[in-house]
């Protein structure tokens, strides 16, 4: 979308969104849900989502600040039903 072109969103200028993996499984882990049907893919959506072994979702929560982002996590995820 064109609200987003040139939106830089990297660490050195937003660094609140750069999450290591080990803060995740911590935080899955304090919240007791982590288990072994979880699995974590490191990455942005656009380079990860389309290359996932994931062959059905039953629930999706999806956490992408822009339009863009958002798009790059349905694109990929809507024939999973």
């Amino acid at each position: 979308m064109a609200q987003d072109a040139n939106f830089d969103i990297s660490k050195s200028v937003l660094p609140v969104l750069a999450v290591s993996i080990e803060e995740v499984k911590e935080l899955f882990q304090r919240y007791g849900l982590l288990d072994d049907q979880i699995e974590f893919l490191q990455g942005w959506f656009k380079d990860t989502l389309g290359q996932a072994p994931i062959e059905k979702i039953a629930m999706l929560r999806l956490n992408g600040d822009l339009y863009e982002s958002t798009m790059g996590e349905l694109a990929p995820l809507y024939d999973k039903d």
